[in-house]
């Protein structure tokens, strides 16, 4: 079980892939997870946790921990890579969803469209985790934002010609409150 603090970069996303790689499963923590940190960490029973530095270096700490989870124990044991996902807490307390990784992949080996996407969604998010493996597997290009500033998203959706764009209903009425320009919006 191994942590994976950061958000879209290439060092990240090629630490994602490692872990994938090797079997182990991996429990990504976006920035905006931090006061929760340390509960996600005893939930998903990590034994090691990766940071990632802005500038793409890292660091790893090990901590003293023996999984009890029995699923975790089974997947472990199957040499399978996992997932670990969190809930938003909105009900209580958070919970935590384990994904079988290579299950995960399968949807992933049909070759699409490729498209120049924005990762809007976090890497801790399943929706995001969806994101990534998508581009990276149709040869598309990730736009990574280093803010979610309804301004900032549309200058780069401008810039870079973003043809996918998934996002929240949440951040949809908020670009529609500030009132950016014109904005069309499509639904597939």
């Amino acid at each position: 079980m191994v942590s994976l603090d950061g958000d879209y970069s290439p060092g990240a996303i090629a630490q994602l892939l490692a872990l994938i790689d090797c079997g182990c499963i991996a429990v990504p923590l976006s920035a905006a997870a931090r006061l929760q940190r340390e509960e996600f960490l005893e939930i998903a029973e990590v034994q090691h946790s990766i940071r990632m530095a802005d500038d793409d270096k890292y660091s790893i700490e090990t901590r003293e921990r023996t999984p009890a989870n029995a699923l975790l124990r089974r997947l472990a044991a199957e040499n399978d890579p996992g997932l670990v996902v969190f809930s938003s807490g909105s009900t209580g307390k958070s919970k935590a969803a384990l994904h079988n990784f290579r299950l995960l992949l399968e949807k992933f080996k049909v070759r699409r469209r490729s498209f120049r996407t924005i990762t809007f969604l976090m890497l801790d998010h399943l929706g995001g985790i969806n994101t990534l493996l998508y581009v990276l597997s149709n040869g598309g290009a990730a736009i990574a934002l280093s803010s979610r500033d309804p301004e900032e998203v549309c200058a780069l959706i401008e810039k870079y010609g973003v043809e996918l764009f998934p996002t929240s209903p949440t951040f949809l009425n908020l670009l529609l409150i500030s009132e950016p320009g014109e904005i069309t919006i499509y639904r597939r």
